[in-house]
């Protein structure tokens, strides 16, 4: 999953880096940038997913996701500032990390404990531009025009068209569970989003922020609580991948590809690796895990996809 949408917070692009984007002379550094970052957020909907059957729990595959995450970006929020969180500011801060961070990292686990790949690759990005366009409008007062208004409307229907593929098989009501949890998964994080927005906190200070603080109120009740036989039944070299693929992966480098995407191709041309992230993920996916998706929830693959697109903006003729 992105870690910051297109278009949440963080600052405006320095005026050289504008240009360079729009000049088109590191075009091809900025789709390599991009193509990581999506290479990242696809695969950790795939890892996440293969964790989950492979036996992890979802406590397991929260920690992995986050905690990581936080080791590796440590440094940067020391070097920011600990006392104030880099000026960021411990209310805000723990406010940040609550909806980012173990919120966030807990209901998407459920969901991936419960649902197919399918519906994490697809519910989750449609989600998220779904919420925080919402919120845009109630609490930043954005007006979307029409055309982001017909890509919403796409991304409801794309996500009714995969969960209605699987009612005839969700006997138990499980998968649909799990959809609610990507569901409330992805609203935390386009308040989270928001909030970055609202107090112009630079996104990677404020994945720094939430990471840290994340880990370190994740890890040690997990140090406790782990049980290592189990995980030492499930293979510590699946450990190594759900921390690896999540974490580092996922978690650090494809945010990190992203933001040097943005800054080269600027934020329009940028967005097409996040839009892409429902159809990599599950053509991806689906070989991988053995999870294929229905004629109907291809269909709504398709339907969600062509919605990202209008409402992210990749159509609009300011490209």
């Amino acid at each position: 999953m992105p870690a910051f949408p297109p278009g949440g917070g963080g600052r405006a692009l320095p005026v050289s880096q504008h240009r360079a984007a729009a000049s088109g002379g590191l075009t091809a550094a900025g789709l390599a940038f991009g193509l990581l970052a999506l290479t990242g957020w696809s695969g950790y909907v795939i890892i996440a997913r293969h964790g989950a059957l492979a036996g992890f729990g979802p406590f397991d595959l929260a920690v992995a996701r986050l905690a990581p995450a936080g080791i590796i970006f440590l440094p940067l929020l020391v070097r920011a500032g600990l006392r104030d969180l880099g000026g960021i500011g411990w209310a805000r801060g723990l406010v940040l990390a609550c909806f980012g961070g173990p919120a966030f990292g807990f209901l998407m686990a459920g969901g991936f404990s419960l649902a197919p790949v399918t519906h994490g690759a697809v519910i989750g990005p449609a989600t998220l531009t779904l919420a925080t366009t919402l919120l845009a409008v109630v609490f930043a007062g954005e007006r979307p025009g029409a055309r982001r208004i017909a890509g919403l409307a796409l991304i409801t229907a794309g996500i009714g068209l995969v969960g209605a593929g699987a009612l005839r098989t969700d006997l138990t009501g499980l998968i649909l569970l799990g959809d609610l949890c990507f569901i409330a998964a992805n609203t935390c994080f386009a308040v989270f989003a928001i909030l970055l927005r609202l107090w112009a906190v630079p996104a990677l200070k404020g994945a720094a922020v939430v990471t840290v603080l994340s880990a370190a109120m994740m890890l040690p009740v997990y140090l406790l609580l782990a049980d290592a036989d189990r995980l030492a039944a499930i293979g510590w070299d699946q450990f190594a991948l759900q921390w690896l693929g999540q974490g580092v992966f996922a978690g650090c480098i494809a945010t990190a590809a992203f933001m040097a995407c943005v800054a080269r191709l600027g934020p329009s041309r940028a967005a097409v690796f996040p839009s892409a992230v429902p159809a990599a993920g599950v053509l991806l996916g689906a070989p991988l895990l053995g999870e294929f998706p229905s004629a109907v929830q291809w269909g709504g693959v398709a339907v969600t996809t062509a919605g990202l697109v209008l409402a992210i903006g990749l159509l609009d003729r300011r490209q």
